[in-house]
């Protein structure tokens, strides 16, 4: 749902198709990874959780530690009530994606 509300948000404001995720053979994983073409790139992962756990966020630090110079953004979207817009330990409720991604995409049109 998260990932089909990114997709809808950047076709509806004709922005460029630049959603990805990782995932290596080491099975690292990372659900949602925005490149916006300027050299940086913004990491989510994506939980049906509404309390958040250190655990969610291990394999966000190890992208940010492969792409540490690119990597701007990683959060975790999650249930929960509270947002906290910390750009590295940070977490967003996904009721809020839509005027989170687009205050993370203006200027890109």
């Amino acid at each position: 749902m998260v990932i089909v509300e990114c997709m809808k948000h950047q076709f509806n404001h004709g922005l460029d198709n630049n959603l990805f995720f990782y995932r290596d053979k080491g099975q690292h994983e990372v659900d949602l990874v925005i490149d916006d073409g300027l050299q940086t790139l913004k990491a989510f992962e994506v939980k049906l959780s509404p309390t958040i756990h250190p655990d969610f966020y291990k394999n966000l630090h190890y992208f940010r530690t492969l792409f540490e110079h690119k990597t701007k953004l990683s959060m975790v979207i999650n249930t929960g009530r509270d947002d906290t817009p910390d750009p590295i330990t940070g977490h967003i409720n996904y009721r809020n994606i839509d005027k989170f991604l687009s205050e993370l995409t203006a200027g890109q049109n």
